[in-house]
C-alpha cells in the first residue's frame, strides 16, 4: 500500500516551472499512505511521484521501476500475488533489480506490451511511461481495491491515489459536484437498481475504471481505454456441468489459494475479525495455511454497544479462543463520542460523504492496532463475500426464502423502470394490482435478469464505498488492507452459476457456508449474517451520532452550509428541524440521510480551502477489554459498553407519559402512546419477544420475572430495551 502521484504534459508542452513543489506537496498529502519512502522523477513533459509503504522486499523495492535503457518508467500501488508465477513466464535472461512482486509489470510490458496486465492477480493501481511511445498509462486492478484519480484538461493531467493530492495542483477544480452527488442512488439510498458508473464527489476528477488501461497520448492528449479484465454480470453460463458439490469444493479451494496470496508479506499481518463466517474463514484459512511457522496471527475486534448486542464480538473472541489466535476487543466506551475537528478530520482523509459510524470505528481500530503492533502492515479483511455470495439474500426476502429475495429484486427494477418512466407509474400505483404487465416497461423488454442488475450494482457499491473507504481507514495509519474474498477467480465461479441452481448456492451466502463444512464449527458457519455496526443493535451507533450532530449548537451544520453551492442548495431550517428531532429520538435512522448531507457540505468547505496534511487522532487512544470468559464477565461488558442498562433485579415500568395501546381488531399488534400521540407500533411478527416482554410490564415486576413471563432471552430484548431506557419510554427502580 503505497502512494503514486503526477503530472504529464500534452503536445510537447514543458511542465511549469513549480510542477516540482506542486508534486512535492501531492506526496505529503500521501504520506500516510507511504511512510517508508518518497522519489521523484521530473522530466520535460512528464513527472512521477511514489511514496512506499514497505512490505516485500524492505530493502531493494524502492520506485520508481525504470527499464534497463530508460526508456520505461512504473509506479505501481499494491501487491502482485502471483508475481512469481508470471516471472517464470519471461525469458531466462530477464534482469531483475529488485525481488519486489511489482517489478515484474516492467518486464511483462517490454514482452507483451499492452496486454500486460491479462493474467496478473492482485490488487494494483499504476502508472507506466513509455518514452518511446510518448505513452502514459494508468491502470487499476479488477475491482478498484486500490485507488486512482485523475484531471484532465487539452493541455495536460494530473493524477493521484487521492483527490486531496489532486486539489495541490491548481488548475484542478476544488468543487463538489453538487447536482450529481444529490441525485446519486448511494446518498439517498433510494431502492433502485442503477448500474451506472459510480462518481468520485468531485468536479472534473474521475476515477479509473477498474480492470482498465487508461492510454494517454501524450502528443496528441488522445485517451484510449483497453479492458484487461470486465466484470462478468451473472449470465448462468458455464460450470452447467459441473454438480453443486463440484462447484462448492471449487469455491472452497480458490478461497484457500486467495488467502494463501494475501498472506505475502515481509511484515506482521493481521485480522480484522467479526463473529461472521466471512472473517471466521479466513481466520480458519490463514491458520491452517501458515501452521506453525512464525507467531499467531492477532486478530481484532469492534466491542461497542452495537457489536455487544449483536453478538459479533461474543463470537469473535469465541472463534479467536478456538483456534489459539489472540484476539484484541478493541473497546468504544458509551461516551466516546467525536468531536466536530475530529469528525472533519477523519471525512477529509475518508474524501466522501458517505462516511459514518463504520469509518469511524474502524479507522479507531486501526489506530489502536498501530499503538500495540507498529510492526503490523497488512490487515486481512472480509470485504466482498456479501455481495457475490447471496449475503443479502436472506435479509431481504424475509421468510419468503430464495422466491421472496427474487421478488424485491424485481420490484427494485420495477421501481427503477418507473423512475426513467414515470408518466407510466399510473398504471402501478392507484389500485391494489397493476394494471399493466411490467413488459409494458421500456427498461423491462426484454425482461431483465435482476439478479444480475442487483449484482451489477453491488460491484459498483465494491469500488465507490467497500474499497474506497477500507483503504482509506487503513493507510491512514499506515496499513494496507487485503481482501482475499475480491478474487476475480471467486467472483467468475459464482457469476457462471445457473438461474435455477442460484437458490440452491446462494441462498444465504450457501456456497461459502458449504465450502467450510470441514472448516468451522457450525455455530460459526451457520452463524446468520449480521450487518457491521448498523444492523441489528445499530441504535447505539446511531444514537452516537446523532449526539456528535447536535452538539455545539450543531456547529457542523453551519460549517457545512459556508460555501454558496452548499448554503443554496441545502434547507438550513429543514436540517436545523431534523437536528432537534435527533436530539429526541437520537437512534432515528434520520440521522444516517441528515450525516450524509452535512459531510457534503463540509466536503466543499474544505476542498475549497484544502487543509494541510490531517493525522485523524482523537482525544484518546482506544484501548482493549481484556477477556477470558464472555459469560462470565457479560454484566461488566454490557455495563461498559451500553451504558445504563437495567439489571435483571431491577423492577420495570413505563414512564408516566407513556401508554401501552393494544389493538382491538388485531391482538398482535400493539402501539405506544406519548404524551397522548401514538408514536410507536409494534407488530408480534416482526419483534415477537419485545411485544410479550411490553406486555408483561406492570411495575411491579423484575426485568427477570418479565422475561420470565414473556420467554424472552436478553439476545432477544437487549437492543430495543436499551433504546427505550435511552429515551424514557421505559423506566427502572430498585
Amino acid at each position: 500500500m503505497c502512494g503514486i502521484a503526477g503530472h504529464a504534459a500534452f503536445g510537447g508542452r514543458k511542465l511549469p516551472e513549480e510542477t516540482e513543489q506542486t508534486l512535492s506537496r501531492m506526496l505529503r498529502t500521501l504520506s500516510l499512505r507511504g511512510p517508508d519512502d518518497n522519489a521523484m522523477i521530473v522530466d520535460h513533459s512528464v513527472a512521477m511521484g511514489f511514496s512506499r509503504l514497505a512490505i516485500v522486499d524492505l530493502p531493494s523495492g524502492r520506485q520508481p521501476f525504470v527499464s534497463e535503457d530508460g526508456s520505461v518508467v512504473l509506479t505501481v500501488n499494491g501487491e502482485i500475488y502471483n508475481h512469481r508465477e508470471l516471472a517464470k513466464g519471461l525469458p531466462q535472461d530477464t534482469t531483475w533489480r529488485s525481488k519486489s512482486d511489482c517489478e515484474v509489470l516492467l518486464h511483462l510490458y517490454h514482452h507483451r506490451g499492452l496486454e500486460f496486465l491479462e493474467g496478473v492477480r492482485g490488487m494494483f493501481a499504476l502508472t507506466l511511461w513509455d518514452r518511446r511511445r510518448a505513452r502514459l498509462l494508468l491502470a487499476r486492478d479488477y475491482f478498484g481495491i486500490k485507488p486512482l484519480f485523475y484531471h484532465r484538461d487539452r493541455e495536460r493531467l494530473v493524477y493521484g491515489s487521492e483527490i486531496k493530492a489532486l486539489l495541490q495542483d491548481p488548475r484542478c477544480p476544488r468543487t463538489i459536484a453538487w447536482e450529481d452527488a444529490l441525485a446519486d442512488r448511494a446518498l439517498t439510498w433510494e431502492p433502485l437498481l442503477v448500474t451506472r458508473r459510480p462518481q468520485t464527489w468531485f468536479t472534473g476528477v474521475d476515477a479509473v475504471r477498474p480492470g482498465t488501461i487508461l492510454d494517454f497520448n501524450l502528443k496528441t492528449a488522445d485517451l484510449t481505454e483497453h479492458a484487461f479484465w470486465r466484470f462478468p454480470p451473472p449470465s448462468g453460463h458455464g460450470e452447467t456441468g459441473a454438480s453443486d458439490a463440484e462447484i462448492v469444493r471449487h469455491y472452497g479451494d480458490i478461497l484457500r489459494s486467495s488467502v494463501t496470496d494475501c498472506l505475502m508479506a515481509d511484515v506482521e499481518i493481521g485480522l480484522m475479525l467479526s463473529g461472521g463466517v466471512d472473517s471466521a474463514s479466513l481466520a480458519a484459512l490463514a491458520t491452517s495455511t501458515a501452521g506453525d511457522a512464525g507467531p499467531a496471527m492477532h486478530t481484532f475486534t469492534v466491542l461497542n454497544g452495537t457489536t455487544t448486542v449483536n453478538g459479533d464480538a461474543e463470537h469473535a473472541h469465541h472463534h479467536a479462543s478456538r483456534l489459539g489466535l489472540p484476539n484484541h476487543q478493541v473497546l468504544f466506551e458509551r461516551d466516546r463520542i467525536p468531536s466536530g475537528q475530529e469528525w472533519k478530520n477523519l471525512l477529509w482523509l475518508q474524501e466522501t460523504p458517505l462516511c459514518g459510524p463504520e469509518q469511524f470505528y474502524k479507522y479507531e481500530l486501526y489506530r489502536y492496532v498501530r499503538s500495540v503492533r507498529p510492526g503490523l502492515k497488512v490487515m486481512l479483511l472480509g470485504q466482498g463475500s456479501d455481495e457475490f455470495n447471496g449475503g443479502y439474500s436472506a435479509d431481504m426476502a424475509g421468510d419468503d426464502g430464495w422466491e421472496g429475495f427474487i421478488a424485491e429484486l424485481t420490484g427494485m427494477s420495477r421501481r427503477t423502470a418507473l423512475a426513467s418512466a414515470p408518466e407510466l407509474s399510473l398504471w402501478w400505483e392507484t389500485t391494489d394490482k397493476p394494471l399493466l404487465r411490467d413488459t409494458a416497461l421500456p427498461a423491462f423488454s426484454p425482461p431483465v435478469d435482476s439478479y444480475a442488475a442487483f449484482i451489477t450494482m453491488k460491484y459498483h457499491d465494491i469500488e465507490r464505498y467497500n474499497c474506497w473507504h477500507e483503504d482509506r481507514s487503513a493507510s491512514g495509519h499506515g496499513i494496507e488492507a487485503r481482501v482475499p474474498f475480491l478474487d476475480p477467480r471467486l467472483v467468475e465461479l459464482t457469476a457462471a452459476i445457473p438461474p435455477q441452481r442460484r437458490a440452491r448456492l446462494l441462498w444465504d451466502k450457501r456456497i461459502l457456508r458449504d465450502a467450510m463444512r470441514d472448516v468451522l464449527p457450525d455455530p460459526i458457519r451457520k452463524r446468520p449474517k449480521v450487518p457491521f455496526i448498523l444492523g441489528h443493535g445499530g441504535g447505539h451507533s446511531r444514537a452516537v451520532f446523532a449526539q456528535m450532530l447536535t452538539s455545539s449548537n450543531g456547529e457542523l451544520l453551519d460549517e457545512a452550509l459556508a460555501t454558496p453551492a452548499a448554503a443554496h442548495l441545502l434547507h438550513a431550517d429543514g436540517l436545523r428541524a431534523a437536528l432537534k428531532q435527533l436530539r429526541d429520538v437520537p437512534s432515528s435512522h434520520m440521522v444516517d440521510r441528515v450525516l450524509r448531507l452535512i459531510n457534503l457540505g463540509l466536503l466543499a468547505t474544505m476542498a475549497a480551502d484544502p487543509p494541510d496534511l490531517i493525522i485523524a487522532n482523537g482525544p484518546r487512544a482506544p484501548r482493549a477489554y481484556s477477556v477470558t470468559e464472555w459469560s462470565a464477565q457479560r454484566t461488566d461488558i454490557e455495563s461498559v459498553t451500553l451504558g445504563r442498562h437495567s439489571p435483571d433485579d431491577t423492577v420495570l415500568a413505563f414512564a408516566e407519559n407513556v401508554l401501552l395501546l393494544r389493538d382491538d381488531k388485531d391482538s398482535d399488534i400493539s402501539y405506544l402512546a406519548i404524551d397522548g400521540t401514538v408514536e410507536y407500533m409494534i407488530r408480534e411478527q416482526d419483534a415477537p419477544a419485545w411485544s410479550r416482554l411490553l406486555r408483561e410490564i406492570d411495575g411491579r415486576t423484575t426485568l427477570s420475572g418479565v422475561m420470565s413471563a414473556a420467554d424472552a432471552e436478553h439476545a432477544d430484548i437487549l437492543d430495543l430495551l436499551s433504546q427505550a431506557l435511552e429515551e424514557g419510554i421505559l423506566v427502572t427502580t430498585p
